[in-house]
């Protein structure tokens, strides 16, 4: 800092600008409250120079606005209520300064945050929606994947549930229409927790658990707080086991150091299963060491929580002066701080409490706060809930009139809620996220797929299964589908698919209106490699009788995908490799570069890394084609997938020929779930294609895939296959062969086959 300082003193007045935003740097990172005695010599500085110069270049602009930035990340992050008051006027008198749209989309975020820590909501909204409108106008989604669910929350936490979750919807159709999976993940998890505050517990542990597949790291706050939302949805489903479960990971001594707030937050919810275990002594002493933080730390919303869940432990073990006690020290600080959500809840408490020690008048002054709080965040349950309690005060005082009319609505209500409710299973049972716009890439339905309609189309095919490892590997495409720079290797064996990631990638690109070419680099012949890849002019050489473009110009904004990459030879590698660094290619018979803008996907079914050691492939060349590296499971390891495949394929080649569906016996399901499939989901297909076609009745046996398993494989049937689909030559071809391998000998032929001696023997004497 001292060297800093001593540079300012030296400096000019732009150079000093400068300095000041290493200074603030400085301080912010160690959060260093002395960083405003520099800002009160920033802000002189800065009227000396306008005073000079009233229209600074936009180079000055800009280190003036990085200046803004800093100072006021500082004071979000540090919550200084009265920094704010004393330099928000600054930045008005000087905001015409601030001009470039990402230092306004940044500065604006903050005053949001700012404004609703000091509960002015209208304030926090006004900046946020501008904030949202510019960064959707100049900002890619993944920069500001929060731009929609930081607004969202206001209105959530502001009570506007309604809204709140009208914003989320947007984020999720936004971050879904630009692949942005940040912002995916974001808005799973304010919808998760928007349903879960709207004690709509089933749709909240839908929306949470898809959200927690998307994260990658484990040490994660915010994962740490989807699975603490998680474990609360649980809670109130009845699944305590997995509440339990969830609860035990995130109580971990890292959560406690990276963010202590956070770690006695979960002590809380956790305390509602112990108390729902009936262990009233381990949930008070969470809820005592939470509370204890919440005071030292001046954590007002943690404070106000833990008083609440006390509160409902006291009032459960009749403790009731001790349940008020808590319930109104909460109503206390709230009522300063205007939190609808947390106000309904202590309302809530208090009426409850005040039930049970018999004091009805205060019952339904509480209640009625409660109804309205409500009422106005669209929660039926609650609302029911206290005019029932509400009817039977007025039945314990006697007054039947009230009592009759109160339990009136609540019957009303209870009939629309049922209705919802209804309305609302069925959603779930069908499409648990429906009604949200964009390209939906996510089908959590009754289908198996992991595509859209859109991009299957696209395609040509669908991605089928539930494992999770086929849903990373989505996920990982679809990550890689937002860098549509990046070089990209694909690993696997054959029959995986690698083609149709490449195609998954390239589709959900922002390149996805161009060119998708394919190129097979084991096809590649010597002497006119140059030409196919790099095109040719008319009469570069003989039989060039027209000008040709090649492979990657006819890739260009678009993607080529160079399968079996490690079969290239190595003049080519060299070739591509000059490409890949001075993005040009130059035709045969032309000595004119030409520019050209693709992305490059290759795939592989070897270990390339074996060949880098063995000389055949270059160690640069694999540098620059594996940006980023995916991986595909073989078949063998996600077999819970077989079955859905099997389904899946009976049904679409069945469709196909236009024949009615076989039915499949469990002993064939099981044959064909514990083969290990080399070929994996191709050979499946083949062999599913070839128990439809060989099979003459309307059932699929045991003993026709083992038919298909012993004798014939996928290659020697896909050529017989290829010279006839008559099935009685098939079958024929079938006992040729099994007979041929038993050299002759008719009982082993019938083993091999899977069929008994006397079927064979009445099959070889029809062939006769």
């Amino acid at each position: 800092m001292e060297t800093l300082i001593k540079k300012l003193e030296e400096a000019g007045k732009v150079q000093q600008f400068e300095i000041y935003n290493e200074i603030f740097k400085k301080c912010f990172k160690a959060r260093d409250k002395d960083i405003f005695n520099y800002v009160d010599d920033f802000i002189n500085l800065l009227n000396e120079y306008l005073n000079f110069d009233a229209k600074p270049m936009n180079t000055v602009k800009e280190i003036i606005s990085a200046n803004f930035e800093v100072i006021f990340s500082f004071i979000r992050y540090s919550n200084d209520s009265s920094a704010f008051e004393k330099y928000f006027p600054t930045y008005k008198e000087h905001s015409t300064i601030i001009s470039a749209p990402i230092p306004i989309i940044n500065l604006y975020q903050h005053f949001g945050y700012i404004y609703w820590m000091r509960q002015n909501f209208d304030k926090s909204i006004e900046y946020l929606e501008k904030s949202l409108h510019l960064a959707n106008e100049n900002y890619p989604p993944e920069k500001l994947p929060n731009r929609y669910t930081n607004l969202g929350y206001i209105y959530e936490s502001s009570g506007q549930l309604d809204a709140a979750e009208t914003i989320y919807k947007q984020g999720l159709a936004f971050a879904k229409k630009h692949n942005s999976l940040s912002g995916i993940k974001l808005a799973y998890d304010a919808m998760g927790r928007l349903s879960l505050g709207r004690a709509d517990y089933r749709r909240a542990a839908i929306y949470l658990e898809e959200s927690l597949k998307l994260y990658t790291t484990v040490r994660d706050i915010d994962r740490a707080s989807v699975i603490s939302n998680l474990a609360n949805a649980y809670i109130y489903l009845g699944n305590l086991e997995k509440a339990k479960k969830y609860f035990n990971e995130i109580q971990a001594e890292w959560v406690k150091h990276d963010d202590p707030e956070f770690y006695y937050s979960t002590l809380i919810s956790s305390a509602h299963i112990y108390k729902t275990l009936k262990d009233y002594n381990k949930a008070e002493e969470n809820l005592l060491n939470s509370l204890k933080y919440a005071r030292s730390s001046n954590a007002t919303e943690q404070l106000c929580t833990c008083l609440l869940a006390l509160s409902a432990l006291y009032r459960t073990t009749n403790k009731l002066v001790k349940a008020e006690e808590c319930g109104l020290e909460a109503l206390g600080i709230v009522k300063k701080n205007k939190n609808e959500k947390l106000l309904k809840t202590c309302f809530n408490s208090l009426a409850k409490i005040s039930f049970e020690k018999k004091d009805y008048i205060k019952v339904f002054d509480y209640a009625s706060n409660a109804i309205n709080l409500a009422k106005k965040q669209n929660n039926l349950p609650n609302q029911m809930q206290l005019l029932k309690l509400c009817s039977i005060s007025y039945e314990e005082i006697g007054d039947y009139k009230n009592a009759y009319d109160f339990i009136t609505k609540y019957n009303k209500l209870n009939e629309k809620h049922l209705k919802e409710q209804k309305r609302k299973n069925e959603e779930l049972d069908n499409n648990p996220l429906a009604g949200i716009a964009g390209n939906r890439h996510y089908v959590f339905s009754k289908s198996n797929s992991l595509l859209s309609h859109e991009l299957t189309r696209k395609i040509g095919t669908t991605l089928i299964g539930k494992d999770p490892s086929m849903v990373k590997l989505i996920n990982h495409a679809f990550m890689a589908a937002g860098h549509s720079n990046a070089s990209i290797l694909i690993r696997g064996e054959s029959g995986t698919g690698k083609e149709i990631i490449a195609k998954l990638i390239h589709y959900s690109s922002s390149r996805s209106s161009f060119p998708f070419v394919a190129v097979n680099s084991a096809a590649f012949n010597p002497g006119v490699v140059n030409s196919a890849l790099f095109g040719h002019e008319k009469g570069a050489f003989t039989g060039a009788n027209v000008k040709k473009i090649g492979h990657i110009e006819a890739a260009n904004r678009g993607t080529i995908f160079f399968d079996e990459i490690g079969e290239m030879p190595i003049e080519t590698q060299i070739s591509l490799l000059r490409v890949l660094e001075e993005k040009s290619i130059i035709p045969v018979g032309s000595n004119k570069a030409k520019k050209v803008n693709f992305r490059l996907i290759s795939a592989t079914n070897s270990d390339i890394y074996k060949h880098v050691e063995s000389k055949t492939f270059r160690l640069d060349f694999l540098n620059r084609i594996n940006t980023l590296e995916i991986v595909i499971p073989p078949l063998r390891d996600r077999k819970d997938d077989i079955p859905i495949l099997v389904d899946y394929f009976i049904e679409s080649i069945c469709s196909d020929l236009n024949i009615p569906r076989p039915t499949l016996s469990l002993q064939a399901l099981n044959l064909l779930c514990n083969y290990n499939y080399p070929g994996n989901v191709r050979e499946l297909r083949n062999t599913i294609e070839r128990l439809i076609i060989f099979n003459s009745s309307k059932n699929i046996s045991g003993e026709d895939v083992n038919f298909l398993q012993n004798v014939m494989p996928t290659k020697e049937v896909s050529c017989m296959i290829e010279k006839t689909l008559n099935l009685e030559e098939l079958e024929r071809e079938a006992i040729i062969q099994a007979m041929k391998r038993a050299n002759n000998v008719k009982v082993k032929a019938a083993g091999l086959l899977g069929i008994s001696i006397y079927t064979l023997l009445r099959r070889l004497k029809k062939y006769e």
